[in-house]
């Protein structure tokens, strides 16, 4: 402000009327400087600001990093300098949205998996310093002439590897991507007779 009629725009310098209000700034700002935009692009539902936390949602799944690095110094130190508009999301802000973004995933893969003929991968391994067991599914099948491979289970066994309770898991899994037993060529083991025989019981 330079007097009670004109102001100075702190970003040009350029003097403008005000006739006692701020109309004439605020249209100066909005129209030469984007200001409005710029800061609606920063807020909760603007473009930029969902690039980037779209971008830490990526980080942290590609590098399978826990969700509480938002809340580390280093990060929060490189979130301020290169967005320094963006509010960081909380790390149980992070993790909804993860959950989000995955059944988002999971939905656009079922729909390009309908009525594919595909064949299935299936093992069991046990990680020996937690004494616990996992069962992981993988599907492989042809998307635009390129060979494709989906996990589309990894699921801790809660019981002995019996052949009956691996035939369950394995038929849940299919029926929860709408895979039907017919378009499966065939399922590929690591050879383990359990497993063979939950096949065959399939």
């Amino acid at each position: 402000k330079i007097d009670g009629s004109s102001a100075k725009c702190n970003i040009c310098d350029k003097v403008l009327k005000t006739a006692g209000n701020t109309t004439n700034m605020k249209d100066h700002l909005r129209s030469l400087h984007k200001i409005n935009q710029n800061m609606a692009e920063y807020g909760t539902d603007g473009n930029k600001s969902k690039r980037i936390n779209d971008a830490i949602i990526y980080m942290i799944s590609k590098d399978v990093q826990p969700f509480s690095i938002v809340e580390n110094k280093g990060f929060i130190h490189l979130m301020n300098t290169v967005a320094p508009r963006n509010k960081i999301p909380s790390r149980y802000l992070i993790t909804k949205w993860v959950d989000e973004k995955f059944l988002e995933m999971k939905e656009m893969w079922k729909r390009l998996l309908n009525g594919k003929t595909l064949t299935l991968t299936m093992d069991v391994w046990s990680d020996q310093m937690s004494m616990r067991s996992y069962l992981g599914i993988t599907a492989h099948f042809q998307l635009e002439l390129e060979k494709t491979s989906l996990t589309i289970r990894v699921l801790e066994l809660s019981e002995r590897h019996r052949s009956v309770y691996l035939t369950e898991m394995l038929e849940s899994c299919c029926k929860d991507w709408h895979i039907e037993k017919e378009l499966v060529t065939a399922v590929v083991t690591d050879n383990g007779a359990n497993v063979v025989k939950a096949v065959d019981l399939g």
